[in-house]
């Protein structure tokens, strides 16, 4: 049994890896918004069915919260054996509709929330001689897309950070692993940040349009369980992956990506955006 610290498991990725991990027999420290009712009722069936979960509440951008819920973990199991960063926020605006106040909050969300939580784990993991990480990102920090492009910087952010990090840990037995989703069925569609400023050009917003319908058009039937499982092996696999691409789309998209130099790329990004893929 491992002790697991899950990050925003109010509903999508997190609920289903709270779900995967407890099911195996892992005693799961699920986060949820606090305030926030949405999804609470799945995962509060999930603690009632009798699977080792334990709900807390946690805002990732409040550090005292932060700490106080990794000292509560270690005084009341006695170690922390992984960190599953994956609450996390999403855009659709083009970057000049993105207010400054915004940006920084997302950044504050993807980015410090995960390295917080990283910084008050390590220390433990280093006195265990082991731990693991995930860092949930996204096709996204692979592979550059416009459209989402503040959403697409803290993935960014995010990947490059984990890789160094990787490096820094691996003396200590602690290993680090990137999950990098495609589109999947999750809640985070419905609560996409909208535009935060106009900018007064209207073809923003029908390109945005577009992206949003179309991507939209493509989550039906996609289960985020998948990268539960995918987040399940960077955990208890013995060589855990640096990186795991999970879904056609970004394992597809991940391997053209490495096929083209940086302005064929840019090419791809001119052309019209986001078609649902030819069945």
């Amino acid at each position: 049994m491992s002790v697991v610290l899950v990050t925003g498991c109010n509903s999508g990725f997190g609920l289903a890896t709270a779900r995967v991990l407890a099911e195996r027999g892992d005693h799961v420290f699920a986060t949820v918004l606090p305030n926030d009712p949405s999804g609470m009722g799945e995962i509060e069936a999930a603690q009632a069915s009798g699977l080792p979960i334990t709900i807390a509440p946690l805002d990732v951008t409040d550090a005292a919260a932060a700490a106080a819920l990794v000292a509560r973990i270690v005084a009341e199991a006695g170690r922390i054996d992984a960190l599953v960063n994956n609450a996390g926020v999403s855009t659709m605006a083009a970057l000049e509709e993105v207010s400054i106040d915004d940006a920084r909050r997302m950044f504050e969300i993807n980015y410090f929330g995960p390295l917080r939580l990283i910084q008050l784990v390590l220390p433990h993991m280093r006195r265990q001689g082991a731990g693991r990480i995930v860092n949930v990102s996204s096709g996204a920090g692979f592979i550059p897309t416009a459209w989402q492009t503040t959403y697409v910087a803290t993935k960014h952010a995010i990947d490059g950070m984990s890789f160094g990090l990787a490096a820094e840990v691996h003396r200590f037995g602690i290993r680090v692993s990137i999950v990098s989703p495609g589109v999947f069925a999750t809640a985070i569609g419905a609560k996409l940040w909208p535009p935060s400023q106009d900018s007064g050009e209207p073809w923003y917003g029908e390109m945005t349009a577009l992206v949003v319908d179309g991507w939209r058009s493509i989550v039906e039937g996609r289960d985020p369980v998948a990268v539960a499982l995918a987040i399940d092996a960077c955990i208890h696999g013995e060589h855990p992956p640096a990186r795991v691409f999970v879904g056609a789309d970004s394992q597809k998209g991940a391997q053209r990506r490495r096929e083209m130099s940086d302005d064929e790329w840019a090419a791809v990004l001119l052309r019209p955006p986001f078609r649902k893929p030819a069945a």
